[in-house]
């Protein structure tokens, strides 16, 4: 009982940092760093999908990492 207890705080830990981060990252970069590290999708397979460089989604990756180091 007490682990499922554990988890389910932890899962709620998990929701509460992701709502935190999300409010710091613009709709293009939450959406693609979800893709990229929650997903899996290569910067490549990511750019396909949105018809954009492989230049653009790495820079945008890159700046969104930097606001969750700055904040978090």
């Amino acid at each position: 009982m007490e682990q499922a207890h554990d988890r389910a705080e932890a899962i709620h830990r998990s929701v509460r940092k992701i709502t935190q981060i999300r409010k710091h990252l613009t709709d293009t970069q939450f959406r693609r760093v979800w893709m990229y590290f929650v997903d899996g999708m290569t910067i490549d397979e990511i750019g396909k999908v949105e018809g954009v460089s492989h230049q653009a989604i790495s820079l945008n990756i890159t700046a969104a990492i930097r606001k969750i180091k700055k904040y978090f």
